[in-house]
């Protein structure tokens, strides 16, 4: 019986969510249960520290991130550069080619 109502509940989300506040307000509420409540949530809150190593995680990932930009900045230059040097020379042969057949 017991398990059958929970199986109806995981199924229910809202009857879940409704099931779920009134517990943690029962729970809350009486002080036996409290102090196991605040350990529990607790256990799953950020601490300075987590919150410290987070930030400099995300510096570095910054950090390499502007790098990686620079760096394809640089080459995508380096690739137009190329593109139009090839053009200039192909312009050059063409008006040598244009010169030729004309003359």
């Amino acid at each position: 019986m017991a398990s059958e109502f929970v199986e109806l509940i995981k199924k229910d989300k809202k009857a879940m969510e409704e099931l779920s506040e009134l517990v943690a307000s029962e729970i809350a509420l009486n002080p036996k249960f409290r102090g196991g409540l605040i350990k529990t949530v607790a256990g799953e809150l950020a601490t300075k520290e987590d919150i410290k190593e987070l930030r400099a995680e995300i510096r570095e990932t910054e950090e390499r991130l502007r790098t990686e930009i620079k760096e394809t900045r640089k080459e995508l230059i380096a690739i137009m550069q190329i593109g139009f040097t090839g053009l200039g020379l192909l312009m050059v042969a063409l008006g040598f080619y244009l010169g030729y057949v004309f003359r």
